[in-house]
């Protein structure tokens, strides 16, 4: 599923954050402060906006094996995220992140394919989705 690539898997938790989850579960985390969740954004504007969209870095720990976690959340309208996590084995660089964020896209649309695929008439459409003008404002979205 993840052959050559930095993560070992990835989730679509949705709207509810990873960390939420964890509590929920009685899973102990940590989020670590580092510069590589700033950098991101700087390097990739293509594929994240850093006023609408996040990236948490952070390892959870359960029955004594730690794993690393990086959870974007990726603004859809006002106060609305979506969430997508990866798990390392390891803490990621800025390199690794720039691959997971990368395959942002095409991950979601692979997702979005089997959940829907038979409610949706075409979903190679999605495929080839830029830009949707929406409301009155015609705010744009990618």
């Amino acid at each position: 599923m993840t052959t050559g690539k930095p993560y070992l898997d990835y989730t679509f938790p949705g709207v509810t954050s990873f960390t939420e989850l964890l509590d929920k579960t009685l899973t102990s985390y940590r989020l670590y402060n580092h510069e590589s969740a700033v950098v991101i954004f700087d390097e990739l504007p293509e594929i994240l906006d850093k006023e609408r969209d996040t990236l948490i870095l952070g390892s959870c720990t359960r029955d004594e094996k730690t794993v690393f976690f990086a959870e974007f959340s990726l603004g859809i309208s006002e106060g609305i995220a979506s969430n997508i996590v990866f798990i390392y084995d390891h803490f990621p660089n800025l390199a690794e992140l720039k691959v997971t964020a990368r395959d942002l896209e095409h991950l979601t649309v692979e997702v979005l394919k089997e959940k829907h695929s038979e409610t949706v008439n075409d979903l190679d459409k999605l495929d080839e989705l830029e830009t949707t003008e929406k409301g009155p404002g015609k705010d744009k979205l990618n």
